[in-house]
């Protein structure tokens, strides 16, 4: 990650990951007093529970930045068309200001 942008998604599972792993390892080496605790076999299950969830969500395949992209072009409304030898949308000048100002987080303004 660079110290000049914020952590992806991805990064931040990363990092909650280890995280919770590392406080489980602790907590194992405690187990004896955590037992005694009625609280501790259900916050148990919710970090293993946790732990599962942040592997599934590592192990799936990354969304890259252009299905992100026409996703979005999709939520705000973009018609897809297809041809025999292209494809693209169709939008309006609205829909690609705020399909720009969201892609680069500046104001648009079209001549």
């Amino acid at each position: 990650m660079s110290q000049n942008t914020a952590p992806t998604d991805r990064e931040v599972v990363e990092q909650l990951q280890i995280a919770l792993k590392s406080v489980m390892n602790w907590v194992s080496n405690w187990d004896p007093n955590f037992s005694y605790d009625p609280e501790w076999p259900e916050t148990k299950d919710q970090a293993s529970a946790a732990l599962e969830e942040a592997e599934i969500t590592l192990n799936r395949p990354p969304v890259s930045l252009r299905e992100t992209w026409q996703q979005k072009c999709l939520d705000l409304g973009f018609e897809y068309w297809r041809a025999p030898d292209a494809h693209g949308v169709t939008c309006t000048p609205a829909q690609a200001v705020e399909f720009m100002q969201d892609a680069l987080g500046v104001e648009v303004e079209i001549k």
